[in-house]
């Protein structure tokens, strides 16, 4: 080991705290902790020292969103136990995941699943590890984003949004506006899969269901209401998407997620509008899989979620997807970041995707949306 190396783990020892210092990529030093970042009372030695192998996790989210990860709460991870986080972007955890967990040949510590339907599906075939309440501090987090296999993380919303240039002036104020074509001419973006961003939700609230009567789904009263303005839909499948389809003209309305809108406005200053009236509040949910080859790798990622609060508070910054950790308020972040953050006031008039009902019935739901799409 060189002099640098023994250096940081002196430092290291210093703060009660061990690990391998060395990243497993190149072998180059991982960066010496900081006493102040990491004090032993918040991050404990229990959870943190003795860690092997690395940070392998499977990433649903992919691009500016796993950059923000890997530049905040990940790099301190790095940082405190010397262990390299190492992503692998795969769109979705229904095929890739599943298949390597059936087959008892998983490589992963960490799961990210991005919607609730597809981790209950996970949990409900026994596929993933129950949390260790011993290393993940679960009584930091809201209630209801804690399950026996998993946590809710990174909350995170569908919004209407609406290019200004094509409306005319005209101002939106809710995705009932999504079904009124006369006031609002043009085609609308709307996502190709029933999860994640309120297709078939914000159908039944423009039909006249209540927000709290939304589930058990109606999903063929969904699909007619659907029907009634299927010449002006474009079915997108990817944020990226959703976004081109707005900025150039194609859809003059539609169904986007915040952290997306966040960036095209703020930072790419493109002329949208949108309204949290009628969206859907939904999350994505981290998990270790059974058979990990280092569980308690896995578990101690998942208490740096949620005990790095500054990492957690960058990471929103840069994203705007927050997790109901429970001193955290819109307050803690950036004033131009906090009307895209699904919290608080900002989620009153929306709807909450039900992702233990999606988790029963996923599979069938989408077979039905698809059908509708093919006619």
């Amino acid at each position: 080991m060189s002099k640098a190396s023994l250096r940081r783990a002196a430092q290291f020892a210093a703060i009660g705290l061990s690990g391998v210092l060395v990243a497993a990529c190149g072998g180059s030093p991982a960066p010496a902790p900081d006493a102040s970042r990491f004090d032993p009372a918040v991050f404990p030695a229990s959870t943190f020292s003795g860690l092997k192998g690395s940070l392998t996790w499977y990433d649903s989210s992919g691009g500016a969103t796993t950059e923000a990860k890997d530049s905040t709460v990940w790099k301190d991870f790095t940082a405190l136990t010397g262990l390299p986080a190492q992503a692998e972007y795969t769109d979705g955890t229904s095929t890739k995941f599943r298949a390597a967990a059936e087959a008892g040949q998983v490589p992963w510590n960490l799961i990210e699943f991005g919607s609730g339907g597809e981790f209950f599906q996970a949990a409900d075939a026994g596929l993933l590890a129950p949390i260790d309440k011993s290393l993940v501090p679960t009584d930091k987090l809201a209630p209801t984003s804690v399950e026996d296999y998993g946590i809710r993380v990174e909350e995170n919303g569908a919004l209407l949004a609406w290019n200004t240039n094509a409306l005319n002036g005209k101002t939106p104020t809710s995705t009932a506006d999504l079904f009124n074509t006369k006031d609002f001419p043009g085609k609308r973006c709307m996502y190709k899969y029933p999860v994640s961003a309120g297709t078939l939700e914000v159908a039944l609230l423009a039909d006249g269901v209540p927000a709290d009567k939304m589930y058990p789904l109606d999903v063929k009263r969904a699909i007619a209401k659907l029907a009634t303005i299927k010449d002006d839909i474009v079915w997108w499948d990817s944020g990226t998407t959703s976004m081109q389809l707005l900025s150039n003209g194609e859809c003059s309305m539609g169904m986007m997620w915040n952290g997306r809108l966040f960036d095209a406005i703020e930072n790419q200053k493109l002329p949208f509008g949108y309204t949290w009236n009628g969206g859907l509040r939904t999350a994505a949910y981290y998990a270790v899989p059974k058979g990990a080859p280092e569980t308690k790798t896995g578990m101690a990622a998942m208490a740096m979620w949620v005990l790095d609060r500054q990492g957690q508070i960058d990471f929103v910054n840069k994203t705007t997807y927050n997790t109901d950790i429970k001193d955290l308020t819109l307050d803690d972040y950036q004033a131009n970041v906090r009307p895209y953050i699904a919290q608080g006031p900002n989620v009153a008039k929306t709807v909450t995707e039900d992702s233990q009902y999606y988790g029963k019935n996923l599979d069938a739901v989408s077979q039905e949306l698809a059908e509708f799409q093919s006619q």
